[in-house]
């Protein structure tokens, strides 16, 4: 299915990428459910996931979804995982964004999303329509403290080191 959401998220192309959607509709009866496997993963490194989701029949809904993220083999690290309800005032459209770092714990890992906030009871209301767009696993880069350390010397500083390597290597 395809939306606008490549817009309404302010996408260089927008209307070429960014408009294909998964649409749920929220039971009373349980829960619906996607999930993925997240292969190449290194055990022990941090990872960072991000999603989008909207009210598929009113976009203009600012309500923070009730929805459920979790991650099999993995573990969360709570205190860098949140969800923004963030708006787009030209299009008057409100949009959920989803972060979660999680710590590999082998080689593979299993996204699971569901419209459900909790185990035994939805959270939402029941024939919400929600949409999901923009899933994305990458590295979590607050593993490279020596790549941060470079970001923080002055210009000056990064020249002098990359003409004397050896300097470098002692940092």
């Amino acid at each position: 299915m395809r939306h606008q959401l490549g817009r309404i998220q302010g996408r260089y192309e927008a209307g070429q990428q960014g408009d294909a959607i998964l649409v749920t509709r929220r039971s009373g009866k349980a829960p619906n459910l996607f999930s993925q496997e997240i292969r190449n993963l290194e055990s022990g490194r941090l990872y960072s996931f991000r999603m989008f989701s909207a009210d598929h029949k009113d976009l203009s809904n600012r309500a923070q979804h009730a929805l459920r993220i979790d991650f099999d083999n993995a573990e969360l690290v709570p205190e860098k995982c949140f969800t923004h309800v963030a708006a787009n005032p030209r299009r008057k459209a409100f949009l959920n964004w989803h972060v979660r770092i999680f710590r590999a714990q082998g080689k593979t890992a299993t996204l699971r999303v569901s419209d459900w906030a909790g185990d035994k009871a939805p959270g939402g209301l029941i024939g919400q329509e929600l949409m999901y767009n923009f899933i994305k696993v990458q590295p979590y880069w607050q593993e490279y403290p020596s790549v941060l350390k470079l970001l923080q010397l002055t210009w000056f500083q990064v020249n002098l080191l990359l003409s004397n390597p050896r300097q470098a290597d002692e940092r």
